[in-house]
């Protein structure tokens, strides 16, 4: 009987983290629908921005405007210091997506410091920002980040605009998982600072254009350099709220997927432990009624 009662009470516990799970997951794919809505329209408003920030930036070089220094970097040899902006989740229990940000941070740490380069960090999210303060303590830059990502990208873009202008650190990169579907993501390391479409010099600005004419007759409101300004902190915001969104996709269909897998798994243990249970409680009864009979034999 104490076998039974606890088969019993595991089945119990199984059947309620089941509806857990269950729960979790169905949260999961309204909140993944809404995020690959944002992600669907944002990708759309920055493209248009790049095309349009290499297009001015393409048009500078032709006309002998010097860039910002935040689009043509420092150049390999003056990168001392990295930042890197490591995007990880708040909450746990969703698969591998914290696990593939982490281990892209510590290779990173290991290149970078194989060329010599000092590493700082700045963590969004608590999942990775608690294990790699443990790995590499005394490197984490603190900053308050705003709950909305649109005011916090501006934020950010803002803040390592600071950092880098003061030398505090000659290069900004992103790492994040890249969104691609609710079963793939990508962790990637991106570039942020200096800004990889404005800083390509090899950029024709009338292969960018498609035409020498438009380059040629185009007049800029307001001046080229102050657009080209407006420009780069607009793609800077943007770059940041990208990987932010597809950070959070991300999450959302790692989270999805491994509560899927969770339930499903939770449904097979049930069955197994359920079939234990009939045929522990079925050889119980067969026993009792043996030993009923035999006793009912010996009385004759």
């Amino acid at each position: 009987m104490s076998s039974l009662k606890a088969l019993n009470i595991r089945i119990r516990s199984i059947k309620s983290t089941r509806k857990i799970t269950s729960a979790m997951k169905m949260i999961a794919i309204a909140r993944l629908k809404r995020a690959q809505e944002s992600l669907h329209s944002f990708n759309e408003y920055e493209k248009m921005l790049g095309l349009m920030t290499r297009q001015v930036a393409a048009v500078c070089r032709q006309r002998e405007i010097p860039l910002s220094d935040i689009a043509k970097g420092r150049g390999s040899a003056e990168t001392k210091t990295v930042l890197l902006v490591v995007y990880s989740s708040n909450r746990g229990l969703c698969g591998g997506f914290n696990g593939a940000v982490i281990r892209t941070a510590k290779a990173a740490v290991a290149r970078l410091r194989a060329e010599g380069k000092e590493v700082k960090f700045l963590f969004i999210g608590e999942k990775g920002k608690n294990i790699l303060k443990k790995i590499f303590p005394g490197q984490e830059l603190e900053f308050e980040i705003s709950a909305d990502n649109q005011h916090a990208s501006e934020q950010l873009a803002a803040f390592f605009k600071d950092l880098y202008m003061s030398r505090k650190v000659d290069q900004v990169r992103l790492i994040f998982n890249l969104f691609k579907s609710t079963i793939s993501q990508t962790p990637t390391s991106e570039d942020i600072i200096p800004l990889a479409a404005v800083s390509d010099e090899n950029a024709d600005a009338a292969a960018v254009l498609d035409t020498d004419d438009i380059v040629a007759d185009s007049d800029y409101e307001p001046d080229l350099r102050h657009l080209t300004a407006m420009l780069e902190d607009a793609y800077l915001a943007s770059r940041i709220l990208g990987a932010w969104l597809n950070s959070q996709a991300a999450e959302h269909g790692s989270r999805m997927t491994s509560m899927d897998a969770a339930t499903r798994n939770a449904g097979k243990m049930i069955d197994s432990l359920t079939l234990r249970y009939n045929r522990t409680r079925q050889s119980i009864i067969t026993t009792e009624l043996t030993e009923i009979i035999a006793g009912a034999e010996a009385l004759n």
